[in-house]
């Protein structure tokens, strides 16, 4: 049996992967590049999810980072949106 914390080299005689190689060996190798974007988004895959009929936790709250408000608003000279 493993104690609460264990090496990675343990985990690895067990079977058990690493993040790294689930997201490399295994999420990589099964999935279709093109769909990445909307993976990479949490916001689209909850809603996604809810669509599919999936139970999600509820949205406390969202963000929006600087690129995609600068994608999505148009700014004036003193930075503010109009």
């Amino acid at each position: 049996m493993l104690g609460k914390l264990t090496s990675p080299f343990k985990l690895r005689e067990r079977g058990i992967m690493g993040m790294n190689q689930r997201n490399h060996g295994y999420i990589g190798k099964y999935n279709d590049r093109s769909k990445y974007p909307l993976v990479d988004d949490k916001l689209k895959t909850k809603i996604i999810a809810e669509k599919a009929g999936a139970t999600t936790p509820a949205l406390i709250a969202s963000s929006v980072t600087r690129r995609k408000r600068n994608a999505s608003t148009t700014w004036s000279k003193t930075g503010r949106g109009l």
